[in-house]
């Protein structure tokens, strides 16, 4: 317990949030961010303070660290955080003032630069390829995905109307072309190489570019064979297939009906022998056996020009998978439009104020039609029109002559062909894949389950729109910066790949599982944990700086790493004094000492 004395002659505390910066820096400089930029920028000649190297180092510590990209947000940070910083980074010549808005719109200039960008991005996946055991024939993922902002469409050239079935069409957007690396440890995607390109951009135009990104990013790799990628259905026109083709790779695409028509599709579908499909299995909760897909395949002969401008002949596969989730949920829906169209050809003869119901046959007729178009059941459901007429004599009144009166009343009698509505059936559910790659390296099953892994590109979308470094909203105006800030995200989402997979991996090697990680659940476990997951255990460590008087030095303590830290470090392969040596490295600043020899 302090004496009444000691506490008297404290002057100031002050505490300086820690919590996940010091595991971030210790990534970011094991994968050599800093030295990679510095050697590959050229900094003209009024550049003043730190390295643009140091710079970007610090400022992914903070984007990772708040979850944010705001320009005007980084000097406070800094500013409160700056001892740490300095020891962290060994630059006991930083400043605040080294992290303006104004200087980071310099960095984002500098890596606007088409060709330090491409530079640094080959270095930094080159490192971090020394910590990933990269397959010889790695699968890719290719997609793409808009980015909406509120920046003018008519002053910006990146900022364009184009579509999109979930955003706003009254805004502009950027569109992202991104390439993913599949792995089998966390299956976790390792963002390879990106493009960003204006909104109104179709998306078919953009494979190629991103392939041959792709194949300069692993081209200094050797031992690696031919590429899988693997896209949707945008990728699979001609020319892309036969590109990849002739970079001595190979795809998996699903065919939309304008590269493979419907009636294609239904003759060789017909052709087949439902018992002689292939099945796919997978086993439920309770262990039991369950039909995932069932289908077949067959080779198509397809004709390209080589690279010399000769027509040739290749072979294709093709896959035809029936899954059986997607088949249930589309004849459910046959089903549905059934049950709804039969309800609306009822209601057109509901009679009730304001509303009109059709007095002739042929009128009803058209009506119906027109509703069993909508429902897309034509053939499917037939409508036959019981018409019964009437008439009723009138006699003359007043100044009006006797007359008749004639009208018709209907009643309508549903048929179901159930033998189409079974045939409808029994084409639903099939998605046609193409490929080049042979049946020894990926059988049928695995064709299955390696296309239903496309979600993975799908995760790092996510991460880059609403987790690691949100990207919406945009706050830049400029385009060169608008480029150049996902540029930066993209290497966060690097940063946060390769803790991922160390972690994942060391876990493995231990066969192990991280707990403790899960908020209102300790004892829920993972092999696989997310990066954001991860470094929220981080959360809470801080160091203290007690400031007794000018003239004696500050007494400097840092919070203890619980249990669940201690193991994070250790998966990541640091030691733990990334964080139990700050508080005497701090001290040592304060001296005045050389703090970088602890």
């Amino acid at each position: 317990m302090q004496s009444k004395e000691a506490i008297d002659s404290i002057e100031s505390v002050r505490v300086i949030d820690v919590s996940d910066i010091a595991v971030l820096y210790a990534q970011i400089k094991e994968l050599g961010i800093q030295e990679t930029m510095d050697s590959i920028i050229n900094l003209n000649g009024n550049w003043a303070g730190l390295s643009l190297g140091h710079i970007c180092s610090i400022w992914f510590c903070y984007m990772l660290s708040e979850a944010d990209h705001k320009l005007s947000s980084v000097e406070p940070w800094i500013a409160a955080h700056l001892e740490l910083l300095i020891v962290l980074s060994g630059e006991p010549s930083m400043r605040v003032k080294d992290f303006t808005d104004d200087k980071l719109e310099k960095v984002l200039d500098y890596l606007s630069d088409a060709e330090n960008w491409r530079k640094i991005s080959v270095e930094i996946s080159q490192s971090s390829f020394t910590i990933y055991d990269i397959e010889k024939n790695p699968t890719i993922r290719l997609d793409a995905a808009p980015q909406q902002g509120y920046q003018s469409v008519e002053e910006s050239k990146l900022f364009k109307y184009g579509y999109s079935k979930h955003h706003n069409p009254k805004l502009g957007m950027l569109k992202i072309m991104l390439a993913c690396m599949d792995n089998e440890i966390n299956g976790f995607g390792y963002p390879l190489t990106h493009l960003t390109v204006p909104g109104s951009q179709a998306d078919d135009g953009l494979y190629i570019p991103i392939i041959k990104e792709c194949e300069l990013v692993l081209a200094v790799n050797k031992n690696i064979g031919r590429k899988l990628y693997v896209g949707d259905s945008k990728m699979g026109s001609k020319e892309n297939r036969d590109f990849i083709w002739l970079s001595e790779s190979d795809y998996l695409v699903p065919l939309s009906k304008i590269q493979l028509p419907e009636e294609e599709r239904v003759k060789m579908i017909e052709q087949q022998e439902e018992k002689k499909y292939k099945k796919v299995y997978t086993k439920n909760k309770l262990g039991k056996r369950q039909l995932v897909a069932q289908g077949f395949e067959h080779y198509e002969q397809i004709s390209y020009e080589n690279k010399k401008g000769k027509t040739e002949e290749r072979k294709e596969r093709r896959v035809y998978v029936k899954s059986t989730a997607y088949a249930k949920s589309q004849q459910k829906a046959i089903d549905n439009k059934i049950e709804k169209a039969i309800k609306k050809i009822d209601y057109l003869l509901v009679s009730k104020q304001g509303k009109k119901t059709p007095k002739h046959k042929v009128d009803l007729r058209l009506a119906i039609n027109e509703i069993l178009i909508a429902q897309e059941v034509v053939g499917l459901l037939e409508v036959e029109i019981e018409e019964q007429k009437h008439k009723k004599k009138i006699k003359a009144y007043g100044t009006r002559s006797a007359r008749v009166e004639k009208w018709s009343t209907f009643q309508l009698h549903f048929t179901q062909d159930e033998s189409a509505i079974s045939a409808k059936k029994k084409l639903m559910g099939w998605q046609i894949y193409a490929t080049t790659i042979s049946k020894n390296k990926l059988s049928f099953d695995k064709i299955v389950w390696k296309y239903r892994a496309q979600n993975r590109i799908e995760s790092r979308f996510n991460d880059l729109r609403n987790k690691v470094v949100p990207l919406v909203p945009i706050f830049l105006q400029k385009d060169n910066r608008i480029e150049a800030l996902i540029n930066v995200l993209m290497i966060c989402l690097k940063v946060c790949s390769v803790m991922e997979y160390k972690i994942a991996k060391s876990l493995k090697e231990e066969d192990e599982e991280l707990e403790n990680i899960y908020e209102g659940n300790p004892k829920r476990a993972t092999a696989k944990p997310t990066a954001k997951r991860v470094l929220k255990q981080f959360k809470g460590i801080s160091i203290v700086i007690i400031n007794q008087s000018k003239e004696i030095v500050p007494i400097v303590t840092m919070t203890n790493l619980n249990q669940t830290t201690l193991k994070i470090i250790d998966l990541l392969g640091f030691k733990s004094d990334i964080y139990t040596d700050l508080s005497k490295k701090i001290q040592l600043l304060f001296s005045r000492k050389n703090f970088n020899e602890i």
